[in-house]
């Protein structure tokens, strides 16, 4: 790629779309080294231009384009979790009111966690997915999503929270911040209505019952 004058970001994207046409956990792994490396290099050339990150800032703005800016990496597959399940569990989110009840919206929201159905997905960007409920909430999906082992961001554990403000906006349009990461939900109520909608289906699965 690099004899090529391939640009780093391009490199990025084209290995992404390696590891999902490939669903091999050795080549997965290869992919993701892949694109730490590249993210590396990519961080290193901002630092030295002296330009500003895209990631989102302290302040809320409203996004620059109609598709999101990042996406999770899906590893449910590892643990053989069928993709209705995930869609099943996306499809109560919708009826709880915490995103937006359109196929559309849906259907992000499973890109967004790493999840193309087709060519046509793969090469496709995805829309931004609307957040309708507490920030909190979003903070407890992601998390425990994260914690479960069923979805990463290629970065590491740093790109985590930068990759949620990359793909979700809130009701008005607005971008997530990082300040997000800290806004952990103590809510018992709030935190079973994510739970009973798609956490504790994706971990019944998961756990081979």
């Amino acid at each position: 790629m690099s004899t090529q004058r391939i640009p780093f970001e391009r490199q990025r994207q084209m290995w992404i779309d390696f590891y999902h046409q490939y669903p091999d956990a050795e080549w997965a792994e290869q992919c993701q080294q892949q694109i730490v490396r590249i993210d590396r290099i990519i961080d290193f050339e901002r630092a030295a231009l002296d330009t500003p990150s895209p990631s989102p800032g302290p302040v809320a703005t409203m996004p620059a384009g109609p598709y999101a800016e990042r996406r999770f990496m899906w590893l449910g597959d590892r643990r053989d979790i069928r993709i209705d399940v995930l869609r099943d569990g996306i499809t109560r989110l919708a009826k709880a009111g915490c995103i937006r009840p359109e196929r559309e919206q849906q259907d992000a929201m499973r890109r967004g966690l790493g999840v193309d159905l087709n060519d046509s997905e793969r090469h496709s960007g995805i829309p931004w997915v609307y957040w309708l409920a507490d920030d909190a909430q979003l903070h407890f999906l992601i998390a425990s999503l994260w914690d479960m082992g069923l979805i990463h961001a290629a970065g590491g554990e740093s790109a985590k929270w930068p990759t949620l403000c990359g793909l979700f906006l809130h009701p008005d349009g607005s971008r997530h911040t990082l300040k997000i990461r800290t806004n952990r939900c103590k809510n018992p109520r709030k935190r079973k209505v994510i739970s009973d909608a798609i956490l504790d289906g994706l971990g019944f699965v998961s756990r081979g019952s």
